[in-house]
């Protein structure tokens, strides 16, 4: 889908690569925060052992932290091509 250009170049500036990075982001979060809590319900429906619901929970944990890091990477990494093609103001 093409965004529209707003004519105010912090909005239009990689706007597909943010909203796609931010997809990205948001699904590392939620997969991360999701997986510790399946791995808790079935260790408690008795499916995994305690040593499987531990280590799929750091998994899990393992996922949250790369979509955190994938958040300050895209986010810096925009802001800084952003300042060297229309200057620091």
């Amino acid at each position: 889908m093409k965004l529209s250009p707003t004519g105010n170049p912090v909005f239009d500036y990689r706007a597909a690569y943010r909203r796609r990075a931010a997809v990205a982001q948001a699904a590392l979060l939620s997969l991360g925060i999701l997986t510790p809590i399946n791995a808790g319900v079935l260790r408690i429906a008795n499916v995994l052992t305690t040593h499987q619901a531990i280590l799929m929970a750091c998994a899990g944990a393992g996922v949250f932290v790369a979509g955190f890091s994938w958040g300050i990477y895209w986010r810096r990494n925009v802001r800084q091509d952003f300042r060297e093609t229309f200057g620091p103001e």
